[in-house]
């Protein structure tokens, strides 16, 4: 089974049937009419629904950790505290 990506038209176009329509199969059905393709499931409906209450429908970056950069200051800080923990 293949994941579909929806666009951001795509997706205003899922929640906007679905609130006219109040159902599943019929967003379904009108997506695979109107982007010739297939709809998105009934899971995938909630989903967008929920991010719709956010107010936010674009693409959302996955969290990562902050990056660390080694520079002279940061190498010197590091030094010094080692240095301190032995005593």
């Amino acid at each position: 089974m293949a994941a579909y990506h929806y666009s951001p038209s795509e997706r205003a176009f899922v929640i906007r049937h679905y609130h006219l329509t109040n159902n599943y199969a019929e967003v379904r059905r009108r997506f695979s009419a109107e982007y010739g393709r297939q709809g998105p499931t009934e899971i995938i409906v909630k989903r967008l629904l929920l991010k719709e209450l956010t107010g936010d429908l674009r693409n959302a970056r996955a969290p990562t950790r902050e990056r660390t950069v080694r520079n002279a200051a940061n190498i010197r800080e590091s030094n010094q505290v080692k240095c301190c923990d032995n005593f």
